[in-house]
């Protein structure tokens, strides 16, 4: 207890420094104010008080206890100071009360000052205490006055004292009860301003709240709050449209609940690490709406807390079904750029090696030919010539479809009944397709015409049967081969293998389907690549060929195939113009016999730089009875022509050549006469080269590799119009 009081009494310590400094400010002002009062008790004593000595001890006393006070006080220890001045005070009062005329007087109204004094600076506790021990005392005093006791230094005090005496009472009151009432006052301005803060306070928090509110229900993304047991406590307006959960159906359900199964675990671990302080837990999910479907969110939350205790989730999600969609879209644009762009430049290279092996078989086809010519037909040699000659042709075929597969084959286009030819292609395998796959036919006879190469689109059906086939194998199976007429959309054609920024419109359709094994993602992905054949004995280059056939007539190509499922192959051809139409017809070939017996006469200049096929053509213009020029460039070209310029009646120019090219080569030659009938010659599609000229283009063009029946025929015609 006595620690206790201890510490009350010396403990500096106040509740916060406004408080330190009130008390502070109020005991100096009652030092200060009592000070003064002593100082005019003094001045009484010596003019107005009878009992000098005894007064002058009792000021005397009050100065001592007011010096130790304010000494104590100085030294940080308010509180203390202030029990010595109350105390004091009480003390020293009730000593004049019992020394000059007790409760009869005016006396006891110092009381009343100490009271007040005692909670000004102590606080209400003290101020009771004194105004009990005041009774207390002012009831003793008063019995004893009743009993007849007289004090033994009781002088009756003259009127001038008693008065002064009074104001002195009352100054002693007045002082501290003016203090009380202007910390009252001064309380009571607090109040006021604390309350008006309060007010403004509450009108900020109020229009922040409606302002949190009008967010919260206008906001795109969805907002929700729920409880730590994952029970939802709010849903915006975007939240309800987008699951269709009414606010009061969604009140009763939970969180997790909403959230997609597969996504639900996640949720769970993600609100966890919220709870354990984690920084980051936005991720992606999926609600589960009303309706069943499922809506793909992005979820971010925090929590929330209520005086430093946390209390629930709050969580923005936002939907991201567009956002999936276009990164989607974005990933299946950039792999068919990179499907488009391996194939293209598998294409070059194939192309390449495609163009360098014609010029070889050109020496092969040509030489077999003049060999040919050479050679009586009883002569035994003819057969084994023919055999290298039929050889060379299906080599030529080889490189064909290596120029189909790099959109460079060579086309002879014309109009065309897809459903003609797919009819005769299907009667022509049927006996070597699977002995257990039937073959059926569900083809359009009034189908629209295309434009295409019979020979190309006899390889792509070709190609589609015979990988229908062996997805059957040896199990029982069918294939069906059909042809419609269709409008593709540019949505669909965009989704296709084959989407050169194909336009929307009628086209052709060749389907063709098995109930084989089918084909996973992996495999689909990957079987128009080059050499890629899940076949033992494959080469691979099937269905790469009629990917480069379809890029080259134009058209799209898309596959459907499911494992064990089956497969389905849609080739779409533009539909055949109405110009071409026109010019349908089938005209009429010229007869060998009359192009084998042809003689010409003139200068005819050869440029090339493969030996092989300026030997042949010079031995081919030989034998129909011109005189052959040769050179190895076009450079060559140009300065032998220029020394021949009115000799030469006609040029054979390779495209490809060192140092100076053909296409080069051919605007020299024009330069210098502008009339003489000159022929290209290359690897790749005449429509290939045509691209290259604007204007005047050459006057002929023949495909490597040739035969030499074929470049007499050329030059038959293009030297007969000449003349």
């Amino acid at each position: 207890m006595f620690a206790k009081m201890k510490d009350y009494l010396t403990s500096p310590a106040f509740s916060d420094d406004q408080f330190r400094t009130h008390f502070s400010r109020a005991f100096k002002t009652l030092m200060l104010n009592m000070t003064l009062v002593l100082a005019l008790a003094g001045f009484a004593t010596v003019f107005f008080f009878v009992r000098k000595q005894f007064t002058a001890a009792q000021l005397l006393l009050y100065f001592l206890m007011l010096l130790t006070s304010w000494a104590v006080a100085q030294r940080g220890r308010i509180r203390l100071a202030s029990v010595l001045f109350v105390a004091g005070n009480w003390v020293i009062f009730t000593g004049v009360i019992f020394s000059s005329g007790g409760i009869n007087t005016i006396n006891p109204i110092v009381y009343v000052s100490v009271t007040v004094t005692a909670g000004a600076l102590l606080g209400p506790r003290a101020a009771i205490l004194a105004a009990v021990l005041s009774a207390v005392v002012a009831l003793g005093k008063t019995a004893l006055d009743a009993s007849g006791y007289v004090p033994p230094l009781y002088a009756p005090m003259p009127a001038t004292s008693a008065w002064f005496v009074l104001v002195f009472g009352l100054v002693l009151a007045v002082t501290p009860l003016n203090l009380v009432l202007r910390s009252f006052a001064e309380a009571l301005l607090q109040a006021r301003q604390e309350l008006e803060e309060r007010r403004r306070i509450e009108i900020r928090l109020r229009e922040s709240e409606e302002r949190y509110r009008e967010l919260f229900e206008n906001a795109n993304d969805i907002v929700y709050t729920h409880d730590l047991e994952g029970n939802l406590t709010s849903l915006n307006k975007a939240g309800q449209c987008i699951s269709g959960l009414t606010l009061e159906e969604a009140l009763k359900r939970n969180a997790v609940s909403i959230v997609a199964p597969q996504y639900q675990p996640l949720a769970r671990e993600m609100v966890k690490r919220k709870m354990a302080g984690g920084e980051s837990t936005r991720y992606e999910a999926a609600f589960v709406a009303k309706d069943g479907r499922e809506v793909p969110v992005e979820i971010s939350t925090r929590v929330i807390h209520r005086d430093g205790v946390p209390m629930g989730i709050q969580g923005i999600a936002r939907d991201i079904t567009e956002r999936l969609s276009a990164e989607t879209e974005r990933r299946r644009l950039e792999a068919q750029v990179q499907h488009m762009q391996k194939l293209e430049g598998l294409g070059v290279l194939a192309g390449g090696i495609a163009h360098d092996f014609n010029n070889l078989l050109v020496g092969l086809l040509g030489y077999a030919g003049l060999a040919l010519t050479k050679l009586p037909q009883e002569s035994l040699a003819r057969l084994y010539i023919e055999k290298i000659e039929a050889t060379a042709q299906r080599a030529a075929e080889l490189t064909n479809q290596m120029l189909a597969y790099s959109g460079r084959g060579a086309f002879t286009v014309r109009p065309l009944s897809l459903t003609k030819l797919a009819i005769e292609i299907g009667r022509l395998l049927e006996a070597s397709v699977s002995k257990k796959a039937v073959l059926t036919y569900a083809c359009d006879p009034d189908l629209p015409l295309i434009e295409g190469d019979a020979a190309q689109l006899h390889q792509l059906l070709i190609n589609l049967i015979t990988n229908a086939s062996d997805a059957i194998g040896d199990k029982p199976g069918t294939i069906t081969v059909s042809t419609r007429s269709v409008h593709a959309t540019r949505d669909y054609l965009s989704k296709t293998f084959v989407d050169d920024d194909l336009e929307e419109g009628p086209y052709v359709c060749l389907e063709v389907s098995d109930t084989g094994c089918g084909m996973d993602a992996a495999t689909r992905a990957r079987i128009f690549d080059p050499f890629f054949s899940t076949k033992f004995a494959g080469r691979g280059l099937g269905l790469s060929a009629a990917l480069g056939i379809v890029r080259g007539h134009r058209g799209a190509i898309s596959v459907y195939s499911e494992p064990d499922h089956g497969t389905t192959f849609k080739v779409f051809f533009p539909i055949a113009p109405q110009a071409a139409l026109d010019l349908l017809d089938e005209g009429c070939e010229q007869e060998d016999r009359m192009i084998a017996g042809w003689r010409g006469t003139g200068v005819i200049l050869v440029a090339d730089d493969e030996e092989v096929a300026r030997e042949v053509a010079r031995e081919s213009f030989e034998s129909h009875g011109f005189h052959v020029i040769l050179a190895v460039n076009g450079k060559e070209a140009v300065e032998k022509f220029r020394d021949n310029a009115e000799r030469i009646s006609a040029v054979l120019l390779d495209l490809t050549m060192p140092v100076m090219g053909g296409e080069e080569a051919f605007h020299e030659i024009q330069n210098i006469r502008s009339n003489v009938p000159i022929v290209l010659s290359s690897g790749y599609t005449e429509q290939d080269v045509a691209k290259r000229f604007t204007g005047k283009g050459p006057a002929g063009f023949v495909q490597k590799p040739y035969a030499i029946m074929e470049l007499a025929k050329k030059f038959h015609g293009l030297l007969h119009e000449v003349s």
